[in-house]
Parts: structure tokens; C-alpha cells; sequence
């Protein structure tokens, strides 16, 4: 690890240039398809060419090209307030950036739009959207079998994969710490992949290596100290990322991984390593909690209207499930907790939007009447 005007930057770097000298680096590698050619060819900018981000320290990046990893900086506009809707790039984002091989660096002019993104809201009281990540095919969600399976976080993490456009993988590491492994998956209702491996063993992530493809994104989520970016090491053949072990008292982690990062395995698929979250809540994408809860939706096929909430309605498909023990309580009254903060972040998500947009409209018109003052 070591320190750079951009910040703290992990040898990634290093090892990305290694692994290039041993076999050309496409974009199709590092994930490029066809939606991204068709935007960027009508961008018309000869003068730009596409590269992906790998990290991200506030407005200053890395990103990967074919000719290895640069440091890069964004244009003004995407950091001036008086650009509504001009968002900076996230791990995982395309860009258009124009090189400077004499400095070393490179400026991104232009952001791709994201085929997916994984989003949470902003861990305080603000009502923001935090994106994780972006362009990933499936998303991973760890966790650690040395304490009990909380199936409530389980299902709070894949409500945050629903609509994100990528597809959720349940990984239980850490399976050398537990003897009979069948009854996690008995234990999973969702009809989600289950993947049970172990970081520590030889052969313990198989499954995953056969479950990853060349060419394709994959982001690994979940708390502190499940074992993260100690699978993300033992796939790529090398320590990428910094661990350490978890207090014994409680198995909590230390957020050893501090920022998003995108690295390359040898043979082929893209990872994204995320920072452990104590606090996960939700973001409202616009998608329904079907992933997570598909009983629940099967259930609700049968209410008398269409709009049932499962409350208080009469003849509800979900009540009478749960009062014929085909659900268990607890598992509905956490959806119906889910709902309710869904819910309530809408109406905070439509206010917020609305004085954001009155904040940006006195900012421009500031800009304009000084403009004219000026001239």
C-alpha cells in the first residue's frame, strides 16, 4: 500500500500492469459490450477514448485501459454546482477520457450510462443515494458461518440487490467452521443461488471459481469481517486487498477495506470489492421486494385487491397463509418492517428531490445574474 496525491492506492496497480505483460488486456476483458460501443461511437469525440474506473478517492480516480492502470481527475462540470444532474463516476463506471502519455494521467470528460448500479442509502440522517458500484452482472452477498445465520440481514441485503439490475448470489464462507452445511440452504426460501465455501481451504471456492466468467462483473457485498477480500485474494492468486482477523469476542471485522476497488482474476471476470456495512439501509430503487420475498408475492396472487398492503384488508392471500402456517410470522412481519421503510424513504426520497432541485435552481440563477452583472 502506499500514498499518492490521489490518496491511499492498494498495488493493484502494480499487479494489473504485471498481469498485462503477460497477455494484451481487450476491452471486451474488462467488460465492454455492445450497449457501451453504441453510446460512445455517437459521443462523435475522436479525441476521447473508453476506459473503466477501478477506484475512486473522492474526485480523483484510477482506471483501467488497455494500456494498464492510470491515474485519472473528472472535467469541472461534473464537480460544479451549477450542472443539475451531472453525477461523478463510481467503481465500475464507463467513461470517455482523453490521455495525457507525457504526464501520465488522464482527464474523463464523458460518463457512460450504467446497465446496472448496487445502491444503499447514506448511512445518517440525510436522505441520499450512496452508489457501491456500477455495471455488474451479479452481485455477491457474503456471509460468514462462524456466527449464526441472521436470515433479517440476509434479507435487508438482497432488498438492496432488487433493482439494481444485477443478479443476487448468496456466499456462505468460512464453511471449514461449521460440519453439516445442507441446512443453510434449507434455510434460504428466496430461490437464490446458494454458494457454501471457504477462503482457508485449497479447494473451498470452487463452486465460486465455476460460477465466475470471463468478461463479467461481479461485486462481493456484506458486513465486517465475513471474509471478502480474503476470497477476492484467493481468486486472484495474490493479496490485492489487506485482511485481518475478527475480534473473537463478538466475530465483528475491522473495515479493512476502506474504498471500492475493481481488479481483474487471471483467467478472466471482473471483482469489486466493498467496505464492510454494520449499517446497511436501503435504498429505494423503484423495484418490489419479489427477490427476496417470492413466497410472500406468490401469497399475495391470491388477495381480493390489488393493492393489498397484508394489514388489515380482508382476504388476504398473506394473513391467511400466515394464520395456516405456510408462513412463518416472523418472516412476514420483517417484510411488512421492509415495506414500511420503503415507504417512508419514497416520500423523503420525492421531498429531498424536490429541495435539491430548488437549491440548484438558486445556484444557477446566482450564475446568470452575475454573468450578466459582469458583462
Amino acid at each position: 500500500m502506499e500514498q499518492t496525491e490521489a490518496g491511499w492506492h492498494l498495488d493493484a496497480g502494480d499487479w494489473w500492469n504485471r498481469m498485462r505483460s503477460e497477455k494484451r488486456t481487450t476491452l471486451e476483458m474488462l467488460g465492454w459490450r455492445g450497449e457501451f460501443a453504441a453510446y460512445f461511437k455517437n459521443l462523435n469525440r475522436p479525441d476521447l477514448i473508453p476506459a473503466r474506473i477501478s477506484v475512486q478517492f473522492r474526485t480523483s480516480y484510477r482506471i483501467l485501459t488497455t494500456g494498464g492502470e492510470i491515474p485519472a481527475e473528472v472535467t469541472g462540470r461534473f464537480i460544479n454546482p451549477i450542472h443539475p444532474g451531472v453525477e461523478l463516476p463510481k467503481v465500475g463506471d464507463w467513461v470517455g477520457v482523453q490521455i495525457f502519455e507525457q504526464e501520465q494521467k488522464a482527464i474523463i470528460h464523458e460518463l457512460l450510462p450504467r446497465s446496472s448500479k448496487i445502491s444503499r442509502k447514506v448511512p445518517d440522517r440525510k436522505t441520499e443515494e450512496q452508489i457501491m458500484a456500477a455495471n455488474i452482472d451479479e452481485i455477491f452477498i457474503v456471509h460468514g458461518l462462524d456466527l449464526p445465520v441472521n436470515l433479517n440481514r440476509m434479507e435487508r441485503f438482497q432488498s438492496l440487490v432488487s433493482g439494481s439490475g444485477a443478479s443476487p448470489v448468496y456466499v456462505f464462507n468460512k464453511s471449514d467452521l461449521l460440519g453439516d452445511t445442507d441446512l443453510i440452504k434449507e434455510e434460504m426460501r428466496s430461490g437464490t443461488p446458494v454458494l457454501i465455501v471457504s477462503a482457508k481451504k485449497p479447494d473451498g471456492l470452487d463452486s465460486l471459481k465455476e460460477f465466475i466468467k470471463p468478461c463479467r462483473t461481479y461485486a462481493f457485498i456484506g458486513a465486517s469481517g465475513v471474509g471478502k477480500s480474503t476470497i477476492i485474494n484467493s481468486l486472484v492468486g495474490e493479496e490485492i486487498f489487506r485482511t485481518n482477523e475478527v475480534r473473537s469476542s463478538d466475530g465483528r471485522g475491522r473495515h479493512t477495506t476502506s474504498h471500492r476497488e475493481l481488479v481483474m482474476m487471471p483467467g478472466g471476470g471482473l471483482l469489486i470489492d466493498t467496505p464492510g456495512m454494520r449499517e446497511m439501509q436501503v435504498w429505494d430503487s423503484g423495484a418490489p421486494l419479489a427477490d427476496a420475498f417470492a413466497d410472500i408475492f406468490e401469497y399475495s396472487e391470491s388477495c381480493r385487491f390489488s393493492d393489498c398492503r397484508h394489514t388489515t384488508e380482508k382476504d388476504c392471500g398473506v394473513k391467511k397463509a400466515v394464520e395456516e402456517g405456510r408462513l412463518e410470522k416472523a418472516r412476514y412481519e420483517h417484510f411488512l418492517k421492509l415495506e414500511k421503510e420503503l415507504s417512508y424513504l419514497r416520500s423523503r426520497q420525492d421531498q429531498w428531490s424536490r429541495m435539491e432541485q430548488k437549491r440548484r435552481d438558486k445556484i444557477l440563477h446566482r450564475a446568470i445574474k452575475r454573468y450578466y452583472k459582469d458583462k
